[in-house]
């Protein structure tokens, strides 16, 4: 039996596959730290505050080793939305003033996903963010960003 299509039925086809196609391109992103961090979770708020250079170490003291990923990536454009709250050229502004005047130093950048989980997973006191479907046991995860 031959099942033809009307209009209607194009319509949500393409409705649907577009809802489908906008999911897989707005993945969550995990924040991630090293299994040696202490703290389990991480709130929005202080991950903004890490990222922008006014914490500098984590809850016991120890020193943060922030890690960013190179711009136009899709975990970084949505990290920076979600948490940060700034546009990437809003972002990187704001470090390259900071690194001009002396009072600070912008996060490490690592080229992928691949990168950044490999520097977290191996460097105590680091914190970064990945696409969360490549997390896996080497990293502890703080939060997701949705």
């Amino acid at each position: 039996m031959k099942m033809l299509l009307n209009k209607s039925g194009i319509h949500l086809l393409v409705l649907i596959t577009s809802l489908l196609w906008m999911h897989q391109t707005l993945a969550d992103v995990a924040v991630i730290a090293n299994k040696s961090t202490t703290i389990g979770s991480i709130d929005k708020d202080t991950v903004k505050s890490i990222y922008l250079g006014k914490l500098k170490s984590w809850p016991d003291g120890s020193s943060l080793d922030v890690v960013d990923q190179s711009p136009g990536s899709k975990a970084r454009r949505l990290f920076l939305k979600k948490v940060v709250r700034k546009k990437e050229l809003k972002f990187d502004s704001y470090w390259s003033r900071k690194a001009f005047s002396g009072k600070g130093t912008p996060p490490r950048n690592m080229d992928n996903d691949a990168d950044v989980k490999a520097w977290v997973a191996k460097t105590k006191g680091s914190i970064g963010f990945i696409d969360a479907s490549t997390v896996d046991d080497s990293v502890k995860v703080l939060m997701l960003v949705k």
